[in-house]
């Protein structure tokens, strides 16, 4: 009985997660070729490289469709994971206690606060660099220039 159950609701999670990321997935795309079809073509193709362009749609639509349930899913069974037996302790230890470990929990958020500060410049220089070389190879692939050597 509970082996069916847990597969009703893994085939029922699945489904919905499904559903999610194919409605989320084609949201987005209609709204991102609205407005690039819609841009300016003085100020934002000339200053943009093909290779840029192509590379951060290719990259974002890719991500949403192949890890964004995922992520979210892991998301929310780690918050669950990590608040349910920290609730759980609290309740059950003195009050006291709990009023000593808050300085503790305000260090910790500090120091995630300060890698969140750090780690996300350092991935948009890391997208912007790939999206440069990927301009760049656009660029030489696209080129009818050829060499001859004599």
């Amino acid at each position: 009985f509970w082996l069916l159950l847990s597969l009703v609701f893994f085939v029922f999670g699945w489904h919905q997660g499904q559903t999610f990321t194919m409605r989320l997935s084609a949201a987005i795309h209609n709204r991102v070729i609205h407005k690039l079809l819609r841009a300016p073509i003085d100020r934002f193709f000339d200053k943009q490289p093909v290779g840029r362009i192509m590379s951060r749609l290719v990259g974002d639509l890719a991500s949403v469709d192949l890890s964004l349930y995922a992520k979210t899913l892991q998301t929310v069974t780690t918050i669950l994971a990590t608040i349910t037996p920290l609730l759980y302790v609290h309740t059950m230890v003195p009050m006291l206690i709990s009023v000593m470990a808050l300085p503790l929990y305000y260090v910790i958020f500090a120091i995630y606060t300060r890698y969140r500060n750090t780690s996300v410049p350092m991935r948009y220089c890391f997208a912007s660099t790939k999206s440069d070389m990927n301009g760049l190879l656009t660029d030489v692939m696209s080129s009818t220039a050829s060499l001859t050597v004599g």
